[in-house]
């Protein structure tokens, strides 16, 4: 049995504007960055972990921030990782993907963000929370009530940030 819970942050801090929640998670799809050869990796042992790129990442400049299960690279960090010829992403998850019976990629073998990754990066957290914690942190609301910054979340599967809410 799945639950779907749409969801508001709460913040203890300062709180951000839902403009600026979406404005931090738009800087992570848009950024541009360059890839070496050294940062595509094939099923690559790092950390007791089998390290597999992003597919869609090619040597030279590309657009967004790769998928790594676990991540929540910053940009900073995610440069920084490249240059020192980590893996840009790490593809393998939970559900295998030809990475069955390997942990998650620690951030110091690949740069990159998962979907919970890129939630604590739109809301400004400085710990990194997961599909399971931001429950923590949020407040339900109704499907109908969602607005952009809000998120969509699947506990211990998937989340989404709400860009717009089309009534659909």
């Amino acid at each position: 049995l799945i639950f779907l819970f749409m969801m508001s942050p709460v913040f203890c801090n300062a709180q951000l504007s839902r403009d600026q929640v979406i404005t931090n998670a738009e800087s992570f799809v848009t950024f541009s960055w360059t890839a070496g050869s050294c940062n595509l990796w094939n099923g690559t042992r790092c950390s007791n972990a089998k390290i597999f790129s992003a597919p869609w990442v090619k040597v030279g400049v590309n657009e967004s921030m790769p998928y790594c299960w676990g991540g929540w690279s910053s940009i900073t960090q995610f440069n920084t990782a490249m240059a020192g010829c980590k893996s840009a992403g790490q593809v393998c998850s939970a559900a295998g993907g030809g990475c069955s019976g390997f942990p998650s990629a620690p951030l110091s073998c690949a740069g990159g963000m998962d979907c919970s990754g890129m939630v604590t990066r739109a809301w400004g957290l400085t710990t990194k929370y997961s599909t399971t914690t931001l429950v923590n942190i949020s407040t339900p609301v109704s499907l109908s009530s969602v607005q952009p910054g809000d998120i969509l979340n699947i506990a211990s599967s998937h989340v989404r940030l709400v860009y717009t809410n089309n009534g659909s």
